[in-house]
């Protein structure tokens, strides 16, 4: 199993090097919704890397009938900012950051062991006691990791009113720690 782990490590990195920067180009930022799309869909990718790794699809399979509606719209918001940004070239930016944002979810398994499991499980329990309104915060609240940087849009400008935090450091284990 280890040494799958470790193929799957050096895939996450290698797509992470030779995928372009997943840094929006300046002078892009995130409308609001855009980057509650992005936190949500971050969330998912980390429930269903999860659902995987832990042998949590029942769970999985659950959150997706109760918020479908909620994450479909997550995809088309996430999908159209990049279409917004990219044009032509959008839809193959948004799958790259699909790819991206699987492989950071599973260099987190990799990286946490058992503790990736034990976190999965409690966060299909408050994922699910949620209502759809809170969704994408729980993600952030919760340290999922978002490799997608971007400033937000401010309301009078389209030019970024401020940078996010870089959330490559937050992992699942802190979060864990911080609950216990």
């Amino acid at each position: 199993m280890t040494s799958f782990r470790s193929i799957l490590a050096g895939i996450g990195a290698l797509a992470v090097a030779s995928s372009p920067a997943l840094a929006a180009p300046a002078p892009a930022c995130l409308q609001p919704a855009e980057q509650a799309a992005l936190e949500l869909r971050a969330l998912q990718s980390r429930l269903m890397v999860g659902a995987v790794a832990c042998r949590q699809e029942e769970a999985y399979n659950a959150f997706v009938r109760r918020f479908q509606r909620e994450l479909g719209s997550a995809y088309t918001q996430a999908e159209g900012h990049f279409r917004r940004l990219h044009g032509g070239q959008g839809r193959t930016r948004f799958n790259q950051y699909d790819t991206v944002l699987a492989n950071a979810q599973s260099e987190e398994n990799i990286r946490h062991g058992s503790s990736f499991c034990r976190d999965t499980q409690v966060f299909f329990r408050e994922a699910m006691a949620l209502d759809s309104a809170q969704l994408a915060r729980f993600g952030v609240e919760r340290n999922i990791i978002q490799p997608y940087q971007a400033a937000a849009c401010s309301e009078a400008t389209t030019r970024p009113s401020r940078t996010r935090p870089v959330r490559a450091a937050r992992t699942t284990s802190a979060a864990s720690a911080e609950r216990r």
